[in-house]
């Protein structure tokens, strides 16, 4: 422990001292500086001796006192850290320069639990909050169809709603799953070649009794471009966008799809000419559970575009949006034809 190491440290210092307080001595005699047989020559080896050990005792305490404060105070956070104490800095005050890159990371960490525990805190309350909204519609309604005197409309009535509110709770699972199983993974296995424009075409065509029920307009321009990545994943991807533009699109309204294949990366646009979206909405429509309709009379749970942001930093892409109240919104996604390796290598259980 660190007694131990500091009295073994003093003794080293005392022996040392002591050799080379004999060492001074012998070479005082030898030179006839000291004159030998006489009371000061003999006390003079111990004077040296107790007055080196003094001084060198003193300031190897010292010493090991000023080196070894860092090192304690890093155990002391850690023991914090464990406890679950995040609310951790340490000064970067070593000299050493791997005690201070020590401390830096020390710092960081802490920093860095402290942010997912009120992430997870976040999220925990989001779920409880979301969900519990479902389910109290569906205990309600279910209450109702429990009464004797309702009419055959009134029962339709109440049944739809339990079905929709169950629905809702069901797709709300499911993106939860699917995003918490994709922010846990760092690398996309199971990539293979396929085009890209054929593989948003037919999520367009997958998804055509939802448009054509609004009446929509849909658009397509689909240059041939060839991508490499998991065509299951990048399914999700438009899945959700197109999704996205027909739920804020009009009666009548009009969505245009399009591929484009850049120098280096590959492109597809989501653009429609729906209600838009205010400069405040567009810093958050990534956030989980956000809706800037809190009604959710539109019918979504806020996850679709988490789910696609993530998954388009998985590819290592990029999505932009450009938005105005009233005048639609233009989704486009970025996506390198080459993919840098990430530092962290986590397979798809799938």
């Amino acid at each position: 422990n660190t007694r131990t190491v500091m009295a073994l440290l003093v003794f080293l210092v005392i022996v040392t001292s002591t050799l080379i307080a004999a060492g001074l001595y012998t070479l005082l005699t030898i030179f006839h500086l000291v004159p030998r047989d006489t009371v000061f020559s003999l006390w003079l080896p111990l004077i040296i001796a107790v007055t080196c050990n003094a001084i060198g005792g003193i300031g190897a305490s010292i010493y090991y006192s000023h080196v070894t404060k860092p090192i304690r105070d890093m155990v002391d956070a850690m023991n914090k850290i464990a406890d679950g104490n995040y609310d951790v800095h340490l000064s970067a005050g070593a000299n050493l320069k791997e005690l201070s890159e020590l401390t830096d990371t020390l710092n960081r960490m802490a920093e860095q639990l402290s942010g997912t525990e009120t992430m997870q805190m976040d999220f925990l309350n989001t779920i409880s909050h979301e969900f519990k909204t479902p389910v109290s519609s569906i205990l309600g309604y279910a209450r109702l169809l429990q009464r004797e005197n309702l009419s055959a409309a009134e029962r339709k009535e109440y049944a739809g709603v339990i079905m929709e509110e169950s629905r809702h709770l069901s797709e709300m699972t499911t993106n939860i799953l699917l995003l918490t199983k994709y922010e846990n993974t760092e690398l996309v296995q199971n990539a293979s070649c396929y085009s890209l424009d054929e593989q948003v075409r037919q999520c367009v065509q997958q998804l055509a009794p939802v448009w054509l029920k609004k009446n929509i307009d849909m658009e397509g321009d689909f240059v041939p471009v060839n991508y490499v990545g998991n065509e299951e994943l990048m399914t999700h991807i438009w899945k959700n966008l197109i999704q996205n533009a027909i739920q804020h699109t009009p009666e009548g309204g009009q969505i245009r799809c399009a591929t484009r294949e850049l120098k280096d990366e590959v492109e597809v646009i989501v653009q429609d000419n729906g209600e838009g979206m205010s400069p405040e909405t567009q810093e958050r429509i990534f956030e989980r559970f956000y809706q800037a309709d809190s009604s959710r009379g539109s019918g979504g749970n806020g996850l679709g575009l988490s789910i696609v942001k993530r998954l388009v930093d998985l590819n290592q892409g990029t999505i932009q949006v450009e938005s105005a109240l009233g005048a639609g919104s233009t989704f486009t996604v970025r996506l390198p034809k080459k993919r840098n390796k990430p530092r962290k290598e986590v397979r798809d259980e799938n």
